[in-house]
């Protein structure tokens, strides 16, 4: 899911808190559990922002490729995963990535070097 797409279920998710309605009969039971599903994705990926202009904003591709040839160390700045348009609060560490591997949740990834 992109953060764009997050940020439109946070809006639907809010209104149907806000206004307390929810689909009668079979469907109110699998409301309820989707939007429990939606705020733990959402409370995981965290708030987004826009991108700045300082910050350089690459695929998750080009990043995994970068940490593969050592061209990005945790020693050499930082990074956070993002859409093409959108960067969240949840860090890209190289270190995590050689560990973990990369979140597919995410498209892009913006490193600041410092």
């Amino acid at each position: 899911m992109t953060a764009d797409q997050l940020n439109v279920v946070r809006r639907i998710v809010e209104e149907i808190r806000k206004t307390g309605e929810v689909l009668e009969g079979d469907y109110a039971g699998c409301m309820s559990v989707a939007i429990d599903d939606l705020d733990k994705l959402a409370a995981a990926l965290g708030p987004v922002t826009h991108i700045p202009d300082y910050g350089d904003l690459m695929t998750v591709e080009q990043f995994e490729d970068g940490v593969r040839s050592t061209c990005f160390t945790d020693d050499d700045g930082h990074g956070f995963y993002a859409s093409e348009t959108r960067m969240s609060d949840t860090p890209c560490t190289p270190s995590d990535v050689r560990r973990l591997g990369i979140n597919k949740s995410f498209t892009h990834v913006v490193w600041f070097n410092k």
